[in-house]
């Protein structure tokens, strides 16, 4: 009998998250001022260049 495993998961390998830094930089802004919500964060990045 054959193990009920799917191929696709067998060959799956992670690949390495492209905006690790953008992803550093929202969660530090979001710390910094919790008050804040997802669009004024999103302006606050954007002025730094950073979005």
């Amino acid at each position: 009998m054959r193990p009920s495993v799917r191929r696709s998961s067998q060959r799956y390998s992670e690949r390495p998250d492209p905006q690790v830094t953008l992803r550093m930089r929202l969660k530090a802004l979001a710390a910094a001022r919790v008050r804040y919500g997802s669009r004024r964060l999103h302006i606050l990045l954007r002025r730094e260049g950073s979005a």
